[in-house]
């Protein structure tokens, strides 16, 4: 090849992120850099291939994802330009697989019409270099195998130590601190509960499920109150709630456990109820809270209101720079809804005014039970519990391939723990379902307080889930329909579980007329 047809794309690898902290990206640049100045090439910058965290050992840096894997399956397709050279540090930059695989990777790039140059050494691998002088080949084998056996060692190592490690704490002994939580001290290889610090994590389990308070809120309480050692963050907050370890359960990470199973380490500081009971509550207010427009419009109503004319769900959502109530199959799904569209802040506002109007008659009318409501809580933490096992099994499910009979076992055990908990949360929902509809008081109570709070513009954001929740439990849903009257915009009828209806004919410049039961009730213009 001459200098002027010589184009080359150089390759930088680095087994681990933590590795970036170092120079070995940037080294690597610098020489490949030089490397072509002095052979007179062409570096062709336009392709990205640099691999961080991607082992070539196992192979991870011929993935769909990496860069490595992007380019090859480029040169396949025919959009890079050949012949060229690829240019590593060494070969097993490219490769630490077994000696075959690494050996098949290797012919068929030269066979591709690129080159392999390792500017360490300086040596040109080519198609033509091979045919002639089989002794390069004979040297690539020898340095991929030098590699791999690295590696495999190194592999070894690892996996004894830690498999040492894994049964120490199967034993109940931990030999380094930071395999154990803040709240765990250790006493002679015994993990110990440091009680100060359990106590600040149980009460901030309470805080979420009694409190029901928000991540921002558990931190700004935390800091103004208690300020304690640990540094509480929302990353913080996300860990302690989804990860056991509040209930005892170390999990490595599959390197270092290839069946990926928790291991019971430490004494519990909660109870399992109380772990599942706070993901229910997390995920029922997320369920409230994601997907809206802004941090200061909220949409009270996730999840009861309903397109009249077609159906689907009405949703608040941005158009422009107005926050809007619109049918979602109109705008999405292009369905062909005639649905019109209103203005958050104000049809909002009319709908806080038809809530004012629900009575506590109304409530009354239902015979209400306190254990519907118990049972329904039950039903969230077991479906929270069914998804952490699920969620186990299909991590677990990713090891198959590799044979392990232990996370074969796991899966099967852990298959039978979710049919047992779905047979219970069968049993719950027959046991709801057997009883009459129920609204506590509690639920007006709370309606009518956050009703107090929005007219004072006096909210916070731990105000909202109550809301939702307590509205969940007095209303079937909220209907929304479009009018033909060139005056009228829309009509609104919430339906209560009661069978009571509360209904509203919404005017041009948002002035209502809300009726209960078809009786008028009251006179209204939204003021938002």
């Amino acid at each position: 090849m001459t200098p002027e047809k010589t184009y080359c794309y150089s390759y930088q690898r680095i087994s681990s992120k933590q590795q970036r902290l170092g120079d070995g990206i940037n080294r690597q640049l610098r020489e490949s850099k030089k490397f072509c100045e002095q052979k007179g090439w062409t570096l062709d910058t336009s392709f990205n291939l640099t691999d961080i965290g991607k082992s070539a050992y196992h192979g991870h840096n011929l993935d769909d994802t990496a860069q490595l894997g992007i380019f090859l399956n480029a040169v396949k397709e025919g959009l890079i330009r050949t012949p060229a050279v690829l240019l590593v540090e060494n070969l097993d930059r490219l490769s630490r697989a077994n000696i075959s695989d690494a050996l098949q990777l290797f012919l068929s790039i030269i066979n591709s019409n690129v080159s392999i140059c390792t500017y360490a050494d300086g040596m040109l691998y080519t198609k033509e270099s091979i045919r002639d002088n089989p002794s390069g080949l004979m040297l690539s084998i020898s340095i991929m195998f030098r590699g791999h056996e690295e590696s495999e060692i190194k592999s070894r190592r690892i996996k004894s130590v830690w498999k040492k490690k894994l049964e120490n704490l199967k034993a109940g002994k931990i030999q380094h601190k930071s395999l154990a939580p803040k709240w765990i001290t250790i006493e002679d290889g015994t993990p110990v509960i440091n009680e100060e610090e359990a106590n600040i994590v149980r009460l901030i389990f309470s805080l979420c499920i009694d409190q029901n308070m928000s991540y921002a809120g558990i931190i700004r309480y935390l800091r103004d109150v208690h300020k304690p050692s640990v540094e509480v963050c929302g990353k913080y907050l996300s860990r302690l709630f989804k990860e056991p370890r509040v209930l005892g359960y170390y999990i490595p990470k599959i390197r270092e456990n290839p069946d990926n199973d928790r291991i019971k380490a430490y004494p519990a500081i909660i109870s399992e109820k109380t772990f599942y009971e706070a993901q229910a509550k997390i995920n029922s207010r997320r369920n409230l809270l994601s997907g809206k427009p802004s941090s200061k419009q909220v949409n009270l109503f996730r999840g009861l209101l309903r397109c009249g004319e077609c159906g689907g769900p009405y949703i608040m959502s941005r158009s422009g720079t107005k926050t809007v109530y619109r049918c979602k199959e109109k705008y999405q799904s292009k369905n062909g809804c005639q649905q019109r569209s209103v203005l958050a802040p104000k049809f909002r506002d009319i709908l806080m005014h038809m809530v004012s109007v629900i009575d506590s008659s109304d409530m009354l009318e239902a015979k209400a039970s306190k254990q519907k409501i118990q049972l329904a809580k039950q039903v969230e933490i077991k479906n929270a519990e069914l998804q952490d096992k699920k969620s186990r099994i299909t991590n677990l499910a990713e090891l198959l391939e590799t044979g392990s009979k232990i996370a074969l076992s796991r899966i099967t055990a852990l298959e039978q723990e979710v049919e047992t908990i779905e047979t219970i949360i069968d049993q719950l929902t027959a046991q709801i379902e057997d009883l009459s509809s129920s609204l506590l008081s509690k639920s007006m109570t709370t309606v009518n307080y956050f009703h107090q709070k929005f007219a004072t513009d006096s909210l916070s954001d731990e105000d909202y889930f109550p809301f939702n929740e307590a509205l969940s439990t007095i209303i079937k849903e909220i209907e929304v329909f479009k009018l033909s009257e060139d005056k009228q915009i829309i009509q609104v009828k919430i339906h209560l579980k009661t069978e009571t209806d509360i209904s509203a004919v919404v005017y041009k410049k948002y002035k209502a007329e809300i009726f209960r039961n078809n009786v008028f009730a009251s006179r209204v213009t939204a003021t938002e």
